[in-house]
């Protein structure tokens, strides 16, 4: 019995779509878990509440950021399929989020990155 190829594009668009949750409690989860992995990581975390570590390299920069967004890098991969096999505006909307909020969480990080190095 094969499915609809429309029916697994929609799910597919669905499930991007349920990324966005998984973003956000994966951003919560990371800023709980950034103390702790501080403490672990460099034997030190800032001095005040509130305080934010800086990390001054490029490469755990890069990383730290692309393991924060990687539910939206999924959820948009998975709009991109939706869209391609046809789910419609299901899938562009998915895309549409997903690439709205990449760029509202990447492109003020990058340009504070520039500015403060």
């Amino acid at each position: 019995m094969s499915r609809n190829p429309s029916e697994a594009a929609r799910r597919l668009a669905r499930l991007s779509l349920w990324m966005l949750l998984v973003f956000v409690v994966w951003t919560i989860i990371f800023i709980l878990a950034t103390e702790p992995m501080q403490r672990i990581l460099f034997g030190f975390t800032p001095s005040h509440p509130g305080d934010t570590f800086y990390i001054e390299a490029w490469g755990p920069w890069i990383a730290t950021t692309l393991v924060w967004v990687i539910p939206l890098i999924v959820g948009l991969v998975l709009a991109v399929l939706a869209a391609m096999r046809g789910a419609g505006k299901l899938a562009w909307s998915g895309i549409a989020i997903h690439g709205l909020l990449l760029a509202f969480f990447i492109i003020p990080n990058v340009i504070d990155r520039l500015i403060n190095l």
